[in-house]
């Protein structure tokens, strides 16, 4: 019997809700969102919810204490909204309404109040 691959990406939290129907899924309590393809990256708060349509990934998004870190970036945010295309990262938005938003990278250090970061096809 041929093995199944490993799921790009995987997903830990206390308690996590999930409905099928309209393809949502709430992961709440130290959740962690862990992305294993060629760029690595981790997503984390104090709630994320995750959104398919199709069984196709177009959006995440993780509230409170959130936090982003791939290998060329850090995003940290009240809030961080991922938008998939074509399975891949398409656009980050992060914003703060207690705090604001920083975006860190080997050569830039950003604050404000809200980001909006275009990145297609990664």
């Amino acid at each position: 019997m041929p093995r199944t691959a490993r799921p790009p990406e995987s997903a830990t939290a206390d308690s996590a809700f999930i409905d099928e129907g309209k393809e949502t899924m709430r992961l709440m309590r130290s959740p962690k969102l862990t992305g294993t393809k060629e760029r690595p990256f981790t997503l984390s708060g104090d709630l994320i919810d995750l959104f398919s349509k199709d069984r196709k990934l177009n959006r995440v998004i993780a509230r409170a204490n959130a936090t982003a870190v791939s290998d060329s970036l850090t995003l940290k945010s009240d809030t961080i909204d991922l938008r998939m295309k074509n399975d891949l990262l398409d656009h980050a938005y992060a914003w703060g309404m207690t705090s604001r938003a920083r975006a860190v990278s080997p050569s830039q250090n950003m604050l404000a109040d809200s980001l909006d970061v275009y990145m297609p096809g990664q």
